[in-house]
Parts: structure tokens; sequence; C-alpha cells
């Protein structure tokens, strides 16, 4: 899971908080779709909840296919993390790779832009300071980080005391999720005055994604053999 969420990370970039809104929103409305509203249709049971599990185990052997995999009651397919939830009746809190991959495509556009703005520079002395540094260098990812963790807080708090709708078992993260990272960096950035900048894409993130690649860049320099070139002895 983790390589997946990883490889995800490196494969995809959004360049705009208007391709960020629409995708959030989308996969918004669709989690609490599959979690909430398909109990009534598939009579009970959740689509996104037995996708998460993959559905119940079996410890029959196959009958068909000698080399199928048999998978047991008590295991998973890697398609989620499972938490443990701090109260006294234990268990688990699932939390899928979405949960984590579609906002964290919103935290890297946030880094990334922080990144390439100029905002000019100072040298933090002291604990204060130092703070004041990353929150002046940084203040959109900041933001957007902490809206993360305060979202992640309210899923497992809305699961830990069993708010649900058609009794499902479960909680559709993004609900919590795209309003505590998506609403915040909207705000912040009209309120310095970037919304406008970033909702069409920052200007250094276009160049940047438009920029070819040279190929002459990844040639080794005039007079170095290449290490996994073979040499004859």
């Amino acid at each position: 899971g983790i390589n997946a969420e990883y490889m995800g990370f490196l494969v995809m970039k959004l360049n705009s908080i208007k391709v960020s809104t629409v995708l959030l929103i989308c996969f918004m409305l669709y989690d609490v779709f599959m979690v909430f509203v398909s109990p009534v249709i598939f009579k009970g049971q959740s689509v996104m909840v037995e996708v998460a599990t993959a559905g119940e185990g079996t410890i029959t052997p196959s009958r068909t296919h000698p080399f199928e995999c048999i998978r047991v009651p008590d295991e998973h397919m890697p398609m989620l993390f499972l938490i443990p939830r701090l109260s006294w009746s234990g268990g688990y809190a699932m939390l899928g790779l979405g949960d984590i991959l579609l906002p964290g495509l919103l935290l890297s556009f946030a880094l990334r832009h922080d990144t390439l703005a100029n905002r000019g520079s100072f040298t933090p002395v002291g604990l204060c300071k130092g703070l004041k540094w990353v929150w002046h260098r940084y203040h959109y990812y900041v933001l957007t980080c902490t809206g993360y963790a305060i979202g992640l807080l309210f899923a497992f708090a809305a699961n830990t005391l069993g708010l649900t709708i058609n009794g499902v078992r479960g909680q559709p993260a993004l609900l919590y999720l795209v309003p505590c990272t998506l609403g915040p960096l909207v705000i912040w950035a009209y309120h310095k005055g970037d919304l406008l900048k970033m909702w069409e894409g920052p200007e250094e993130l276009r160049i940047k994604a438009q920029t070819p690649l040279n190929v002459s860049d990844l040639e080794p320099p005039q007079g170095e053999i290449p290490l996994m070139e073979c040499q004859e002895v």
C-alpha cells in the first residue's frame, strides 16, 4: 500500500486549484454515495466497505484451480491501512489508499507552489523565529497539512462515536478530509490575493510542467565512463 501511494505521488501532479477542486469534490461525493447510499440499492451492503475489506474470506480450498490463492476470513487485501481504535472496544479503523492519495495531491501542489514562490528570505534564529520562517516560507503547505490532520481526527472520532447512515460501519473519510484541506487553502489564498493565480495554475508550475526533458542532460560528461558500461580487461 505504501509503495502504491509513493508511486502515485511520483506519477500524478496537480498544477492548479481548479483541477484539485473538481477532482476532490467528485471523489468526495462518490465516496459518500458508495458508503452511505449504496446499502439502500444493494440490499444493506455498503459497496465501499465490501471492496475495502475484499468481502468475506474463506478457508475452503479451490476445487477448480489448484493454484488459486485462498484467503482466510481475517486476511485483507492490500487496499487499505488498518489503524487501531483508541477506545475500550478495540478493533481497527480502515483508511483507504484514496483517502491518502487524493488529498495528498493537493498537499503536493501546495508544497510545490510554496517552494517555487519567491517570498524573500531571512535567517531564522531560535525556535519561535524558526517556526515563523516555516510559516512564512510554506504557509499553504502547513495549512493543508494541519487541515488534513484535523479532518482525519474528525473521521476517526465519527467512526468511534458510531455516527452513521443506514447502519454502515465505516466513514467516508473524504467527507471530512476535503473540506478541511481544500476549504482553508482556498480561503487563505483569497485572503492573500493568490486565489486567481492558483486557480488557473501558477506560472512557475506551468513552466516547470511544460519544460521538455533534455536528453543531453542524461549523457555522462566527456571523458567519464558510465557506471553501467562494461569495460574490456
